[in-house]
């Protein structure tokens, strides 16, 4: 719980619940039911940005108040390197109208 507002996850993921399991946080989660295809020529890092505020988004309409957590990952490769990039976006949501924090 945040302040007597509640935590919400917006993951239908299990590794991400049981993190903020492990920190002892209160939270509510709910899967996000969005498209997570890549757009045409889309950066990864554009991606995970991208796909993490819909999510938060997406759960946030549910919600008359808290703080809305959306996270995603995507692993990339380039010549020589790997990276495995992870994105979170929050979003706060009073009144039914979510609001970046």
């Amino acid at each position: 719980m945040t302040r007597g507002h509640p935590l919400i996850l917006a993951s239908s993921s299990p590794y991400r619940r049981a993190v903020l399991k492990r920190l002892g946080l209160g939270f509510h989660w709910r899967s996000p039911d969005i498209d997570e295809s890549p757009l045409p020529g889309e950066a990864p890092d554009d991606l995970v940005r991208r796909l993490s505020e819909a999510k938060a988004t997406a759960v946030a309409g549910q919600y008359s108040e808290g703080l809305v957590i959306g996270s995603d990952q995507v692993a990339s490769s380039a010549a020589a390197s790997s990276a495995n990039r992870l994105t979170m976006t929050m979003r706060s949501v009073s009144s039914g109208r979510p609001r970046a924090p």
